[in-house]
Parts: structure tokens; C-alpha cells; sequence
């Protein structure tokens, strides 16, 4: 392990999969590392001894806490990143899908730790077939990059959001935003990620209500936890969507659901998963609209 890292160095956080899509991170992970990133990956320890014999130009970082035991799998938690990544010395840090292969341009770290002071930048990938490919779809859902000061970092408390699972990408930068910081989203399509399909799992549902429960730790009422005006100007216009009060009336109807019929718990729920993808489209739109757009 590298500990004498300076502090223009921008370190790169992920969480390699070992189990699927090996030559596909690899490459990717190399197209960082050609950008001159330091990159580590977060992993049980049963994993790293399987990636490491292919990875060798990267730090691993031993994890014992995982979500295995909730989700079947050792996810890493974005809270777990973060605690690593505030221990190094690097002033720019990053959270990056293993599987984003960045095309680079002339200048671009330095470009990124220039516009990353004091700053959050994000942005959504490229769907391709191949990394040589010059045309795809930009995902409209998500975002699978996130460059950002380190004095950003007493921004996003602890959370049960983790790097492979739904959601954490939308309360990411949103965090950050309502804490008033300066959000700057790339809009030129240099994140690349080659299609493959992905399975709905148990875990959709539960991340969004995390969001939910998180985003409305901020906006509630009489909140004073915000302090600068930005943050609590950009809290009142996201509160126009008046989260609290529909989320609240389908709780409650959820509630007295378990005393009917099965019909009226899966209206309920149907309520439910209807809102949920009613705010991340409300949340990306949100995040769209008050951001700055950069082009590299």
C-alpha cells in the first residue's frame, strides 16, 4: 500500500466483481489508470486473493463489514468507501463503477482536480457494445461516476447505500447539493460501459425507501441541520415535490392494509413502487436542472 500519496493525486475508490465480466473491469480499470489515477478496491478477503493475481496495479483494501448477509452477496457500503477514502492524502478523490472505461483526453486529471475544488462532478455512462465503439445511448437512470473534494466528504453521513446496488447514485450528489455545494455534471458521453442485462432483485425496493428516509432526514420540517443559504434554498425548492406528506399517507395506508385482503396489500405496495419511481425521476430531473454542465 501506497501511503505517501501527494496531494494532486486523485484516488479512485471501487469495488471489482470477481465473480463475472473480469476482462471487461480490467480493461476498464486500466483506462484510470492511464488517466494517472491511484485506484483501490474495497473486497472481502476471500475475493482479493481471487483478483489479485489479475489486478496488480492496484491497492486492495481488506473489508470485513459486507451486505452478504442481507443481500447474498459481500457488497461494499458507500459509507465504508467514504471512511477509507478520508484517511488518504489525496485532496480529489473518486467512486467509480468497476466497469466504466473512461476515454481520456488530453489533460484530463488535471482537468478534474481543477474543476473538482470545492466541488462535486458526476456524470451518466455510455451504453456500447464495445469500448472502441463511437456510438450508444446515454443511460438516462443513473450515474455511474463521482469525483469530488475532500472536503466534501462531511457531507454524506452514514447510510445503509451500497457501490453496486440501486439508489446511492441518486442520494450521492443530491447530499451534496442540499448541503449547497457546487454540482457539476459532465455531459460529455466519455464513460463507456458495455450493455449487458441486469436482474430486478429484492434489494430495489428497500434502497429506495432508504433514499426516501434519507432525502427527508433533510427537508423535514424545522430541520437545522443546514446552515448556508444555498443548501437551504436548494432544500425548499426540491421540498415543492411535497416528498413527506404523499410518503406518509402511503405508509399509513400500507399499515392498515395487513388487516385486509391480500387484493388491498398489493394495491398498497403497487402505491408504493409507483412513488418510488415517481422521485427518481423527480430526483434525476432535479439533479439535471440545478446543476452546472460541463463539457470535457
Amino acid at each position: 500500500m501506497n501511503n505517501n500519496l501527494k496531494t494532486s493525486e486523485i484516488t479512485i475508490a471501487t469495488s471489482i466483481n470477481p465473480d463475472s465480466r473480469i476482462d471487461i473491469q480490467k480493461e476498464a480499470i486500466e483506462s484510470w489508470i492511464k488517466a494517472g489515477f491511484r485506484v483501490v478496491s474495497l473486497n472481502e478477503t476471500k475475493e482479493i486473493k481471487k483478483l489479485s493475481n489479475t489486478f496488480r496495479n492496484i491497492d486492495f483494501v481488506p473489508q470485513i463489514r459486507t451486505a452478504r448477509a442481507l443481500f447474498g452477496k459481500p457488497y461494499i457500503y458507500i459509507s465504508d468507501i467514504l471512511a477509507y477514502l478520508r484517511t488518504q492524502n489525496s485532496q480529489i478523490s473518486g467512486i467509480i463503477n468497476s466497469d466504466i472505461y473512461l476515454k481520456n483526453t488530453e489533460s484530463f486529471s488535471s482537468f478534474l482536480i481543477q474543476e473538482a475544488k470545492n466541488s462535486l462532478i458526476y456524470g451518466p455512462r455510455l451504453e456500447v457494445k464495445t469500448f472502441k465503439s463511437r456510438d450508444g445511448k446515454m443511460d438516462p437512470f443513473g450515474f455511474d461516476y463521482f469525483i469530488f473534494d475532500k472536503k466534501l466528504m462531511s457531507d454524506w453521513k452514514e447510510s445503509h447505500f451500497c457501490i453496486g446496488l440501486p439508489s446511492w447514485d441518486h442520494w450521492f450528489p443530491l447530499v451534496s447539493m442540499f448541503n449547497g455545494r457546487r454540482i457539476k455534471k459532465i455531459i460529455t458521453p466519455f464513460a463507456l460501459h458495455i450493455t449487458h442485462t441486469v436482474s430486478i432483485n429484492r434489494s430495489v425496493i428497500p434502497f429506495n425507501i432508504e433514499l426516501i428516509n434519507q432525502i427527508i432526514n433533510y427537508i423535514k420540517p424545522g430541520d437545522k441541520t443546514i446552515k448556508n443559504i444555498e443548501g437551504i434554498k436548494i432544500i425548499k425548492l426540491f421540498n415543492k415535490f411535497d416528498l413527506i406528506q404523499e410518503y406518509e399517507n402511503i405508509l399509513f395506508e400500507i399499515e392498515n392494509s395487513k388487516l385486509l385482503d391480500d387484493e388491498k396489500k398489493l394495491e398498497s405496495l403497487e402505491k408504493m413502487a409507483i412513488f418510488c419511481d415517481k422521485l427518481s425521476s423527480y430526483v434525476i430531473q432535479f439533479l439535471n436542472q440545478n446543476s452546472i454542465h460541463m463539457k470535457i
